[in-house]
């Protein structure tokens, strides 16, 4: 995906809990499998004195065809929107 066509993006946070983790990934393979893009990830450290507690930093964005076809499936747009072609 070009970055310029995203008209979206999501940031999902994992905190180094397992929990949080299992639900961030749950959530991110939520989003990818109704036509988000993975564009990034990262972690970043959140307690110096403790490097182990980390964050994963999910990035996700989606295009505004795929978009239009999300808020058409989810009610939101009355037909579906025509392809950009």
């Amino acid at each position: 995906m070009n970055y310029s066509e995203v008209i979206e993006m999501k940031v999902v946070i994992s905190k180094h809990l397992y929990d949080s983790a299992e639900k961030s990934i749950e959530e991110v393979n939520a989003l990818l499998s109704r036509g988000w893009t993975l564009l990034s990830i990262y972690t970043s450290v959140t307690d110096i004195d403790n490097p182990a507690a980390q964050t994963v930093n999910y990035i996700l964005g989606i295009d505004g065809y795929r978009k239009a076809n999300l808020d058409f499936e989810d009610g939101l747009l009355p037909g579906p929107p025509k392809n950009a072609d």
